[in-house]
């Protein structure tokens, strides 16, 4: 969970700087070497935002998995207290219907 909030975290910083970069690139006044390394810089923050967005997708998926592992173990755990109910109850009903 901390780490699927700090990429979200990460992604909101990333969007106002993409702006300015874009901004920046297609200003005029800029000198052309500049604006070739500021695409550079773009380029490489839309590659973060992207494996950012994977790894909270992957992320999601662990937790998803988790889930059903700890559903899977519950039900198993349920399954046997039930079987053991099973048996054990009727024997203690009979049990003490024979002692009075």
């Amino acid at each position: 969970m901390y780490i699927n909030v700090s990429c979200i975290l990460y992604i909101i910083q990333i969007k106002p700087l993409r702006a300015a970069l874009i901004h920046i690139i297609q200003d005029d006044r800029i000198v052309q070497g500049v604006t070739i390394y500021f695409r550079d810089v773009l380029e490489n923050l839309d590659e973060t935002e992207e494996s950012l967005k994977n790894l909270i997708s992957r992320c999601d998926e662990l937790k998803e998995e988790y889930e059903k592992l700890q559903s899977a173990s519950r039900d198993r755990t349920l399954y046997t207290l039930t079987v053991v109910t099973t048996i054990f109850l009727p024997a203690q009903f009979f049990t003490g219907m024979r002692t009075n």
